[in-house]
């Protein structure tokens, strides 16, 4: 879904992430075109926060967009989408059901970047601290196969923070 604005290509990004505003700031940095990004989050709070670091973090003509919504029932039009981000947010549902409506609104060769949290001593604190359920890595992959192509399956390293709850599966829609 890429579409021309004043000759200059534009992509449109959508970043699903509850309480995770790293999810949409780090990736945008790196984009050398001005993107489209919709921020969505299930909680009021977590959006007024992502906001307020927005403004301190954006630039490159990046156009960001907040709302609040469930994965469950996105709010827009089918194949809307040329990149989904998720943090935090598949644990909280049923993973088929997720992947399925984050399927429908990715267009067709769009990506899905999708950082689950996975089985560790330090992930049964989280989900007792924020009432989650760490889906199992082999319901993971099986679900992320039922609607997208698997690219990639990135352990980060043990010593680093984010290594100790996360993995990151980069997948494309066909």
């Amino acid at each position: 879904m890429t579409s021309l604005s004043s000759s200059m290509a534009t992509a449109v990004r959508l970043s699903i992430s509850y309480a995770n505003t790293r999810c949409l700031w780090n990736p945008a940095r790196v984009y050398w075109i001005p993107v489209q990004i919709t921020a969505i989050d299930l909680s009021a709070s977590s959006l007024v926060k992502a906001k307020r670091a927005a403004r301190k973090s954006f630039y490159n003509g990046h156009k960001v967009n907040f709302g609040q919504a469930n994965v469950l029932a996105l709010p827009f039009a089918n194949e809307s989408f040329d990149m989904v981000v998720t943090s935090g947010v598949l644990e909280y549902v049923p993973l088929q059901e997720g992947f399925s409506e984050l399927a429908r609104v990715i267009a067709p060769g769009g990506h899905l970047l999708h950082l689950p949290v996975i089985p560790t001593a330090m992930s049964k604190l989280l989900e007792l601290m924020f009432r989650f359920k760490t889906h199992p890595p082999e319901e993971v992959e099986a679900n992320t196969r039922k609607f997208f192509r698997m690219i990639a399956n990135y352990r980060f390293p043990p010593l680093h923070p984010i290594g100790w709850t996360k993995t990151a599966i980069l997948s494309q829609k066909i």
